[in-house]
């Protein structure tokens, strides 16, 4: 007699999480801290002494449970003290990778490697006008895109194109990685 099998059922994805860009911050700080083996008070500590940046273990406390507003000048400070980018704070590089950062309130929440080509001016948000993003671009990166464009169009008309893909799929594997450790 043959044995029906059951057709495995499917996973679920896991649910995305959707944070403002401060809950992302808090939740980084919270990371890296725990990362570093250090305690809310020795990263104080490290801002005011060592960096000279005021901040206290309940200040600490109170940023990172999301009951404090983060200034620019403490998140750049954090950063430094963490010694890690600001924009991975920001944009959720150490926490989960379901989590989506809101940008703003009445648009979609974005994948962290969204968030960052905007930091870095790579692409526009999906809700911005591309063009003006564009012009706006500084001319140094201007100059940049156009070489990275005619060294392309170059391997291209070489006969390099499948070299070219692999080295970007290459690229993107090198990225998670960083990302997921």
């Amino acid at each position: 007699m043959r044995k029906l099998h059951r057709a495995k059922p499917t996973p679920k994805p896991a649910p995305t999480r959707e944070m403002s860009a401060e809950a992302v911050f808090a939740e980084s700080v919270i990371a890296r801290r725990n990362t570093r083996k250090w305690s809310q008070a020795e990263l104080a500590e490290r801002l005011t002494s060592q960096l000279g940046r005021p901040i206290n273990q309940s200040t600490v406390a109170r940023l990172e449970a999301g009951k404090r507003r983060i200034a620019l000048d403490d998140a750049l400070a954090i950063a430094s003290a963490l010694d890690v980018p600001l924009v991975s704070m920001l944009d959720g590089t150490y926490l989960d990778p379901w989590v989506r950062v809101k940008v703003v309130p009445k648009k979609p929440a974005l994948h962290p490697r969204q968030v960052r080509k905007w930091f870095h001016a790579d692409d526009s948000l999906p809700w911005q006008d591309a063009k003006a993003f564009a012009f706006a671009l500084r001319e140094e990166k201007w100059r940049e895109l156009v070489e990275g464009f005619e060294e392309v169009k170059a391997r291209v008309a070489a006969g390099e194109a499948q070299a070219l893909l692999d080295q970007e799929a290459g690229d993107e594997g090198q990225e998670k990685g960083k990302t997921d450790g």
